[in-house]
């Protein structure tokens, strides 16, 4: 089961469409340290998305 979080951040990706989203623009939209953007990312990375 993904986190509230992970599901923000599958969105903002989403919304990109394809474009390219800074880790600080990723941060504010979640309300996050650039930070556990990463790590987020990394967990989604091991899980296979």
């Amino acid at each position: 089961m993904l986190s509230t979080n992970r599901r923000k951040l599958l969105d903002v990706f989403r919304a990109a469409d394809g474009g390219l989203v800074s880790g600080q623009e990723i941060a504010d939209a979640l309300n996050c340290s650039r930070t556990a953007v990463w790590k987020q990312i990394e967990e989604l990375k091991k899980s296979g998305l």
